[in-house]
């Protein structure tokens, strides 16, 4: 009597049973794990922002105010800049030169490093995890980053005609203008928990179609560098739009200039549906995208006296 003959391994048509299966868990579960990493990034860009607005409260805590935007003639670093030693970035800021400007390579009495060289540094505070780096390295391989702060509502491209009430924000983007002085916590006067101190910004503007801007790739946050869209702004552009349009395409829009439609200097996130911003109290709060005009740039007065119930309407 002939034994029965056992199987070995599998058919081609249950192999292909298990590999559809092990497909649709790897389908199931890659948009979970998506989740759980965007989830994480923006909890550390959370985090990021309050250490930023801490450090700034050490900074009015030993001076007793606000640091400017920009340090001023002949120098002009950032706000990010003066704030470092109150961030626990030691390792830059005991070396930056305060009487020399970021392009400065002198290496007199730094420690042999030069303002130039602290400049091109990423500083992991200073970094959204969810922001794309810049397509191309920067000009003079400056640092990128991705906060500015808050200046207020006017035009930021733009001082001309301006008077020292046109600087309504909590950090003045400069004294150069006649009666204009560095702000105080006591001159906040809509409220710390209602004020602007600090946004996100990124690298991802694009081009509208009336738009052939060839510097997009590299329009975004530079920590260290006082200028407009590098390390602060103001609420006048659009929040959270990627496009930059030409100046008839604005017109036709609506908007007094392409900047107010939005573009470079706009506050803007990679995070979906909106973005990140320190209050000056040193909360933050996530803002929706689709939050009205008016309401954000109440956010981004002191002194505004408006109504503002709610952070994401």
């Amino acid at each position: 009597m002939r034994a029965r003959s056992s199987r070995l391994g599998f058919t081609l048509i249950e192999l292909l049973v298990v590999i559809a299966i092990i497909a649709i868990l790897i389908a199931l579960l890659v948009p979970a794990v998506q989740k759980v990493r965007q989830a994480a990034d923006r909890t550390q860009c959370q985090n990021n922002i309050k250490q930023i607005a801490l450090a700034t409260h050490g900074y009015h805590d030993s001076f007793k105010q606000f640091p400017l935007a920009t340090s001023g003639a002949p120098n002009y670093f950032s706000g990010m800049t003066q704030i470092m030693p109150f961030l626990e970035q030691e390792a830059i800021s005991k070396r930056w030169d305060a009487t020399k400007g970021p392009s400065d390579d002198s290496t007199i009495g730094t420690l042999g490093y030069s303002n130039k060289s602290l400049s091109t540094q990423l500083v992991p505070t200073y970094t959204c995890p969810s922001m794309n780096p810049p397509l191309v390295a920067l000009s003079k391989n400056i640092a990128y980053s991705s906060y500015l702060f808050n200046a207020g509502t006017f035009y930021e491209f733009g001082f001309q005609g301006m008077t020292a009430k046109d600087f309504d924000g909590v950090v003045v983007p400069s004294t150069s203008v006649s009666g204009a002085t560095r702000v105080r916590m006591t001159d906040v006067a809509d409220g710390t928990s209602n004020t602007f101190l600090l946004g996100e910004c990124d690298f991802k503007l694009r081009n509208s179609p009336g738009n052939n801007s060839k510097t997009l790739g590299t329009s975004g946050p530079r920590w260290a560098y006082a200028y407009t869209g590098y390390s602060w702004t103001t609420t006048f552009g659009k929040f959270n739009e990627h496009q930059a349009f030409s100046a008839a395409e604005a017109a036709a829009l609506g908007c007094f200039n392409q900047y107010e439609c939005g573009g470079p200097g706009n506050f803007r996130s990679e995070h979906h549906g909106g973005g990140h911003f320190g209050m000056t109290d040193g909360s933050v709060q996530f803002i929706s995208e689709s939050i009205t005009k008016a309401t954000y740039r109440a956010l981004s007065t002191r002194f505004g006296n408006e109504p503002v119930s709610v952070f994401s309407n």
